[in-house]
């Protein structure tokens, strides 16, 4: 394993398409020091069932159950972390629920960012 790979990186969303894509392709390229944040148990479910379907075998992924608006329980996530990738999201197709998504997502943005410069984290990629 080069110095790359072996390299700590957390992916928000990951249950996601976007974010579960990403974990599929760096467990592809042979990384697997990944911490993913789920939601809760179904987003968890939904993850595997992604993985599977994509052909990667997901053993070695760290899943921690992180709230994204708590500082202190990103800042807990972000230690020792080289990489975050960023690709949570709350999404609605109602449109009563635009203010509350727009405002949500920046928050979590703006913890994510907070916390990720607290952790003095080489890179961001949202």
């Amino acid at each position: 394993m080069n110095n790359l790979t072996s390299r700590r990186i957390v992916v928000t969303g990951a249950s996601g398409m976007v974010g579960s894509h990403i974990v599929a392709e760096l467990l592809n390229k042979g990384y697997t020091n990944i911490t993913v944040t789920m939601r809760n148990h179904q987003s968890q479910q939904r993850f595997q069932r992604k993985m599977g379907e994509l052909g990667v075998d997901c053993s070695c992924v760290n899943s921690q159950d992180v709230e994204l608006l708590n500082p202190h329980e990103v800042n807990t996530l972000l230690k020792g972390c080289d990489l975050l990738i960023h690709c949570a999201a709350q999404v609605s197709l109602g449109s009563e629920d635009g203010r509350n998504m727009i405002e949500t997502n920046t928050r979590i943005t703006s913890v994510l960012v907070d916390c990720a410069l607290k952790n003095n984290i080489s890179a961001m990629v949202h």
